[in-house]
């Protein structure tokens, strides 16, 4: 089989290291085959993406076809080529085009559409729905684990009871520490297609939803600092107005720390 010549950026969008490979590929089991491989030599990468050539529409799409916070920031870093500005971007797992871009200090952001956001009180805790995966939200004192793998079992478990493993794309599990003045959340994240569960180092999606449950919680809008399990800052910048969340969004530092060819 003819072999293809791939671009392979690397991220680091405050931890979630996150590759993402050019031209575009769609076909699932070449992006599983093109993943399997990224994630064999660099291991600490975390998710793969595909993103177009520069000068091509504005798309992302992850090798397990699911929505991805980190990796949408990521590609508006790579499409903006790190100059300030903001794009719509096509992104899997979602069926809008999403808003994203790089602030004047450099922070990059994306904005989920409201629209397609369910949230549902739960005993265990709270379930919050975005296009393309699904978090539960959890307090972190109600599970005991002293390790990754141990955090991954039990969040295996709980995806698993409620079904979440074969009907999501994505789903994923933050537990969320309150005790101290900063909340920190360790995230554990399933894609489906390519059966990753990754205990990660950064979690977008994952810190926006714990924003979320607190703005409804506060009744209130909020700019939420979310340490992640690398000690960066994400931030979740909610609007919540006449008993309803307005707006979604969530911005952090990014930067891009290689650039590989690569042939498969």
């Amino acid at each position: 089989m003819k072999k293809t010549n791939y671009l392979i950026n690397i991220y680091n969008p405050g931890g979630n290291i996150t590759a993402l490979v050019s031209p575009i590929v769609f076909e699932p089991n070449i992006k599983k085959k093109i993943n399997d491989l990224i994630m064999k030599k660099y291991l600490n990468v975390e998710q793969v993406g595909f993103v177009n050539n520069l000068k091509s529409k504005n798309v992302l799409e992850m090798a397990g076809g699911e929505f991805c916070g980190n990796a949408t920031r990521c590609s508006a870093y790579y499409y903006l080529q790190g100059l300030p500005g903001k794009i719509n971007i096509t992104v899997s797992g979602s069926n809008d085009v999403l808003s994203t871009g790089i602030n004047n200090n450099g922070y990059v952001w994306v904005q989920i559409p409201i629209s397609q956001i369910k949230v549902y009180k739960m005993e265990f805790g709270t379930i919050v729905e975005f296009p393309g995966i699904t978090i539960l939200v959890i307090d972190r004192n109600n599970y005991q684990y002293t390790s990754p793998n141990q955090a991954k079992n039990i969040a295996y478990l709980l995806l698993k009871n409620r079904n979440l493993l074969l009907t999501k794309k994505a789903a994923g599990v933050m537990f969320v520490d309150k005790t101290s003045n900063l909340i920190k959340i360790d995230p554990i994240v399933w894609v489906r297609d390519i059966k990753t569960l990754f205990f990660e180092t950064g979690c977008a999606s994952g810190s926006m939803a714990v924003g979320i449950v607190k703005s409804l919680k506060m009744r209130s809008s909020i700019n939420l600092p979310i340490l992640q399990p690398v000690n960066k800052l994400l931030y979740a910048d909610i609007e919540y107005q006449n008993n309803m969340i307005l707006s979604a969004k969530i911005t952090g530092q990014l930067k891009l720390i290689n650039c590989i060819k690569a042939n498969f």
